[in-house]
């Protein structure tokens, strides 16, 4: 038993040894996985991320807006304004005279035969001009 006690430094010594050794293999074989990892990404690196299929080309004749889309668009954007403008004109019932009131069937509830002017005299309304003035205001 005592000389397995006075054996037994001698194979720890040898384990510790041995257990670098693998150590240090084990490191080296990380390192070289690292590395086969790293050429096979590199081969891969080297071809852009981009190709270009075409090479690129210069259009002879010079582009710019379409003339004929341009008035073609600005006909109907005069024809529709036109026709809404004319719509809402016509859809617009001004009251222009004594005449237009009494051909509508709205009754008449009181008029008004005189107005003060800014000078202070009595007018008569009743006339066209004046009629139109009221509407218009």
């Amino acid at each position: 038993m005592a000389a397995k006690l006075n054996s037994l430094p001698q194979k720890q010594g040898k384990l510790l040894e041995l257990q670098r050794q693998y150590d240090i293999a084990e490191g080296v074989y990380n390192g070289v996985v690292a590395q086969a990892e790293q050429a096979k990404l590199g081969a891969f690196s080297a071809y852009p991320s981009v190709q270009v299929l075409d090479q690129p080309a210069i259009d002879t004749k010079a582009t710019g807006p379409k003339l004929r889309l341009m008035i073609l668009g600005a006909l109907l954007a005069s024809g529709f304004g036109s026709a809404a403008i004319a719509l809402f004109w016509e859809n617009r019932n001004p009251l222009l005279s004594p005449k237009d009131i009494q051909q509508t069937n709205i009754p008449v509830l009181a008029s008004v035969p005189y107005i003060k002017n800014i000078g202070g005299k009595l007018e008569q309304i009743g006339g066209e001009i004046e009629f139109q003035r009221l509407a218009s205001a």
